[in-house]
């Protein structure tokens, strides 16, 4: 029987390894009240040691503390942020109609 080599913790594929990566990113923005209501899509990339971040939030402060809290994820990764802003549902402004008094 061949002996079976056992790797170092933390060494694996860089699959597992990104999953590790997005869950804890995952995790912190789940963490907030307000971003775990945002659809955002977190993809990890260790090889980079990088996440991206997708998706729409509502604000520009919800989209910064997103990446604010993926940094915080894990020590030195950087973010690439790609959410973008919803786009508010405004009502249509009624145009100004003249009217003749006559």
């Amino acid at each position: 029987m061949a002996q079976e080599i056992k790797k170092p913790l933390g060494v694996g594929s860089a699959e597992k390894a990104n999953a590790a990566l997005e869950k804890a990113v995952k995790e912190k923005l789940a963490g907030d009240r307000q971003l775990k209501e945002a659809k955002i899509v977190v993809t990890g990339d260790v090889t980079r040691n990088e996440v991206t971040l997708s998706g729409t939030v509502p604000s520009e402060a919800l989209r910064a503390k997103a990446a604010e809290l993926a940094k915080s994820a894990q020590a030195g990764v950087m973010v690439n942020n790609k959410i973008i802003l919803q786009a508010k549902m405004s009502k249509p402004v009624p145009s100004a109609k003249k009217t003749s008094h006559g």
